[in-house]
């Protein structure tokens, strides 16, 4: 069982970990090839 506090501690943990992994994917992807699908 997590504790309410924790659990939500958790969650936004996760929302902060995927808004760098967002913003490092798109800040690197420029001008890259792999970046194709994005940039149409």
């Amino acid at each position: 069982m997590i504790p309410a506090f924790a659990h939500r501690d958790l969650e936004s943990l996760k929302y902060v970990i995927r808004r760098l992994n967002h913003e490092a994917y798109s800040n690197a992807g420029h001008g890259l090839p792999t970046s194709g699908r994005r940039s149409r």
